[in-house]
């Protein structure tokens, strides 16, 4: 595949790495090619997320259905998948959680000690992870630095629980954030935002859910410096916390203290629909919310939203895109630059005069330090069925993962159906071959 995916660079030595790990390479006159690599067995190889170690390498988090090749130890189904690299791209180890079911990870963070906090959800009844409660159970463990399953928990309702996020925090608590169903139909509701504190022990220490008599589900939350938290999703309640709110299903932004109470809570943007994908806090301690809008029912035509709060919940600006045409949107993710502008990045898929869905396109945007757009490139994948490209920070880097696999090249070999793929170029003034 040439030309699918161009990177602009200035390459200098004092010019930070960035490791984009996705399914579409571009060749290696396309721009100054560190490493490219691909990661997996013969089945399917989800990556789900990323984050960079504090020895310079790379993590990678998501779930797979191989047990072979890269992959060892798989106990039945989909099982979570970690693997670590190191700044050259060597895998370092990689380690299977699950059961006999299916099972996925979808947080994990590294902790001061060097090992790392994984958390999903399980509805696996026997092996390493047994969820004993539900559809599926919510569970998180703890991993050394050099990747021993250290312990495991479960925890759940008798409906459908997750955890998306995992925090390390003092006197070696856990906080974990996700989403936990509450009572019957008619009773609390059928699924609420949560915050739970943990002890070493595995005691609860206090949970709380946030969140009116439907269904509110949690997509991403963040720790800030001063040890508060972010959450954001989308509620579908016009009740409890949510009176007044418009809409089925609205985007949906708390931050709280480190105990979990509640500071201040916002509903954003107007459409009919809407769910915050992702939540960032900048360097001037603000917050960073982009999602999608869905803005006409009948045609469901979707927008592509960031917006920007102060650290009280001021909106500072929002930017909403494309602005005419119905689009589906994949892995969107923002992230704040060095100048003080802001970079998207990710996948849409739209539709053409005669209702007919597009090729998707992996879209990149460059916003300046009051929202307003700078550049945007579309550039087409080639991919009919191209699934999420995951975008994220990665200390001053980008992150792609994604769910198709990659063509083989001299550096990166495909494995199965899919796999982990992983780029490293120099990033410099990454671009998207913007004119």
């Amino acid at each position: 595949m040439k030309n699918t995916l161009l990177f602009i660079t200035k390459k200098s030595l004092l010019t930070p790495i960035a490791i984009i790990a996705f399914t579409f390479f571009a060749t290696a006159q396309d721009t100054a090619i560190e490493w490219q690599k691909c990661f997996g067995g013969s089945d399917y190889d989800l990556p789900e997320k990323a984050i960079a170690t504090a020895d310079g390498g790379l993590v990678v988090i998501g779930t797979t259905l191989s047990n072979d090749g890269d992959v060892t130890g798989n106990e039945g189904g989909y099982d979570a998948w970690i693997i670590k690299l190191d700044a050259e791209g060597n895998l370092q180890w990689q380690k299977t959680i699950g059961g006999n079911y299916d099972d996925f990870a979808y947080g994990i963070s590294q902790m001061s000690s060097g090992d790392y906090l994984v958390a999903g959800k399980t509805n696996s009844t026997a092996g390493t992870l047994s969820a004993t409660n539900g559809m599926y159970d919510g569970w998180f463990a703890q991993l050394s630095g050099d990747g021993k399953i250290l312990w495991t928990k479960t925890m759940g309702t008798h409906g459908d629980d997750c955890f998306n996020a995992v925090f390390e925090c003092e006197n070696e608590n856990i906080v974990v954030a996700g989403s936990i169903s509450r009572g019957t139909e008619g009773e609390q509701g059928y699924t609420d935002y949560l915050l739970m504190k943990i002890n070493a022990a595995g005691k609860i220490l206090w949970a709380k859910p946030y969140g009116g008599s439907n269904e509110e589900e949690l997509s991403s939350a963040v720790r800030t410096p001063a040890g508060d938290f972010l959450l954001c999703g989308y509620a579908s309640s016009h009740d409890g916390m949510l009176a007044g709110a418009r809409g089925n299903k609205n985007v949906w932004v708390i931050k709280t203290d480190a105990n979990g109470n509640m500071y201040w809570r916002k509903i954003v943007g107007g459409g009919i629909k809407g769910n915050a994908v992702r939540c960032a806090v900048t360097n001037d301690s603000g917050f960073l919310i982009s999602g999608y809008q869905t803005l006409d029912e009948q045609h469901q035509k979707t927008h592509f939203n960031v917006a920007l709060f102060s650290n009280g919940g001021n909106e500072e600006w929002s930017y909403s895109f494309p602005e005419n045409n119905y689009a589906r949107y994949k892995g969107l993710r923002c992230t704040k630059q060095n100048d003080g502008g802001y970079f998207l990045g990710g996948i849409i898929k739209a539709e053409d005069a005669n209702g007919y869905e597009t090729m998707p396109e992996i879209f990149g945007m460059k916003l300046n330090s009051n929202g307003v757009p700078q550049w945007k490139q579309m550039l087409n994948s080639n991919q009919k069925d191209a699934a999420a490209i995951l975008f994220q920070s990665l200390d001053e880097c980008f992150v792609f993962t994604g769910h198709k696999i990659a063509p083989a090249t001299n550096d990166a070999r495909r494995n199965g159906f899919a796999d982990f793929c992983i780029m490293k170029i120099a990033r410099g003034e990454l671009a998207f071959n913007k004119e």
